[in-house]
């Protein structure tokens, strides 16, 4: 039977910080790419999936399987809370 990881159940995971000059998006625990800021956007990519996000993007990394938030592109509202 299949058990989630208890990581997968936290509230509100850790902020994964975009770098500043590349515009990468990487996993808090182990470093994995999950994204590329660019402008307003942020820039996923999982095989032929492609998806342009403007807002809170929240992410389970493919790699080490850790919860990862980030807000791109706008302020957190009320509804991010």
């Amino acid at each position: 039977m299949y058990r989630p990881k208890e990581n997968h159940l936290q509230p509100n995971p850790p902020h994964s910080p975009v770098h500043a000059h590349t515009g990468h998006w990487h996993c808090h625990a182990c470093r994995a790419l999950l994204g590329i800021a660019r402008g307003t956007h942020l820039h996923v990519k999982y095989k032929d999936a492609e998806i342009w996000i403007v807002g809170r993007c929240r992410c389970i990394c493919r790699r080490c399987g850790k919860a990862n938030e980030i807000v791109v592109g706008r302020a957190p509202g009320k509804e991010d809370r």
